[in-house]
C-alpha cells in the first residue's frame, strides 16, 4: 500500500523553465543553480514535487530518506534501482557509473506513478 509520505522536508530551488507538466519526474541541477528536466542517467537526479509554471518559480525536490511518487518510463519491479530516461521518467538501471535517484517500493509499467524511496547512489562496477 502506498503512503507517499515526504518524511523529510523538500529542498526548494528555482525552476529553469515551465515544469508544470513534470510533477514526479526526475530533474537535475543546472549550471545556473536551477532545476530542469533530467535527460539521462549520467547526472545526479531529484524528483520534482510541485508544478512550477515559469522560469524562476519555486521547484520543490524530494530529499534522500523520504518517499515520493515517481513517473515511470518503463517496467519496474519492487526493489529496482531507478534513474532517469531521456524524458525525466524513472527507469531501471544496472549500468556501471549510472546515478540512482531511488529504489522502487512498488512495481509498475510505463506512465504509472509508483512510490519510491529517494536515495542518491551510484551503480557500482
Amino acid at each position: 500500500m502506498s503512503q507517499y509520505s515526504q518524511g523529510v522536508a523538500p529542498l526548494a530551488l528555482k525552476a529553469a523553465a515551465d515544469l508544470s507538466t513534470k510533477q514526479y519526474f526526475f530533474v537535475k541541477l543546472t549550471a545556473a543553480r536551477k532545476v530542469n528536466i533530467a535527460a539521462g542517467a549520467t547526472t545526479p537526479v531529484f524528483v520534482l514535487q510541485n508544478k512550477p509554471d515559469a522560469d524562476g518559480d519555486v521547484a520543490e525536490l524530494a530529499m534522500p530518506g523520504s518517499t515520493t511518487k515517481v513517473k515511470l518510463g518503463g517496467t519496474v519491479t519492487y526493489g529496482d534501482h531507478l534513474t532517469s530516461d531521456s524524458a525525466g521518467k524513472a527507469i531501471v538501471t544496472v549500468t556501471n557509473t549510472n546515478f540512482v535517484g531511488g529504489i522502487a517500493l512498488e512495481s509498475g509499467v510505463v506512465d504509472d506513478l509508483i512510490e519510491m524511496l529517494v536515495a542518491h547512489l551510484k551503480v557500482a562496477a
